[in-house]
């Protein structure tokens, strides 16, 4: 009997630990690359209608979005979201947040994105 109720016991206790666990990561969210630099949404439109990226990654629901700079010639200079200078070659990966707008959002405000 005593089995059984130290059985029932431990059982009760792992349910409990992987329900916490469960809810401790389901709100998670993915983060950008942590080698990108962060630029602000203003200058990535602008990067934008310059040609500037090869590739884009919008993450509506995480608020950020992913963008692989196209450049040819030399690098070209930017200062990051803090206003610190910052060199961007071909491949520089570079993310802005997007506070949730979605591709028709950042179309809309002028954000090329490319063919």
């Amino acid at each position: 009997m005593k089995l059984k109720i130290k059985t029932l016991i431990y059982s009760g206790l792992i349910l409990v630990v992987l329900i916490g666990v469960t809810l401790a990561f389901s709100g998670c969210q993915p983060a950008p690359p942590p080698n990108a630099i962060s630029i602000g949404l203003g200058q990535a439109v602008a990067l934008s209608q310059s040609n500037n990226f090869s590739d884009v990654q919008v993450e509506p629901d995480n608020g950020w979005m992913l963008m692989t700079a196209k450049v040819t010639g030399d690098p070209l200079k930017i200062s990051d979201i803090n206003g610190n200078p910052a060199t961007i070659s071909n491949g520089t990966l570079l993310t802005a947040d997007t506070d949730g707008m979605n591709t028709a959002d950042l179309k809309a405000m002028g954000f090329v994105f490319p063919a």
